[in-house]
């Protein structure tokens, strides 16, 4: 029963999410399941790892479907770049039990993690206040 009501207040939390949050959530996911990954590699628990990773690559896929290419520019084409070798990445991962890979991929995906979350605290902070400047003498500007 309380596994349930935490699910359901889990889940409202991302329904409830901006844009900007979801792809935070997006990346931390990703990135849980690439350490999930390496976890079942070490245990020898194949069917899981290539759960995890099939996760991940899913995750990956969304992330870069979503790209507005024509907004988005040279950031979103670098993006698209990035996610495409990360899906390259990831089944030769998955095929050879790499952690290495796992941790490579897991290692860009936190600095995207890290530069979207500082993006989106510029984005929160109060513009700088503009101090008022004294008006000149009518004199001045009439004259």
């Amino acid at each position: 029963m309380i596994n349930a009501q935490i699910n359901k207040y889990q889940n409202m939390g991302v329904t409830t999410a901006s844009k900007e949050m979801l792809i935070l959530l997006a990346y931390e996911g990703a990135i849980r399941f690439l350490n999930e990954a390496r976890m079942h590699i070490e245990k020898g628990n194949v069917a899981q790892k290539c759960e995890r990773i099939s996760r991940t690559m899913a995750i990956i896929e969304e992330l870069s479907s979503s790209l507005n290419m024509e907004q988005g520019g040279e950031i979103a084409q670098n993006l698209r770049s990035l996610y495409e070798y990360m899906l390259i990445r990831l089944p030769e991962a998955n095929l050879n039990s790499d952690v290495k890979i796992l941790h490579e991929v897991s290692s860009l995906l936190q600095q995207l993690h890290e530069g979207w979350s500082e993006a989106m605290a510029k984005a929160a902070a109060p513009a700088p206040e503009v101090k008022k400047v004294a008006s000149a003498p009518l004199a001045y500007v009439h004259g």
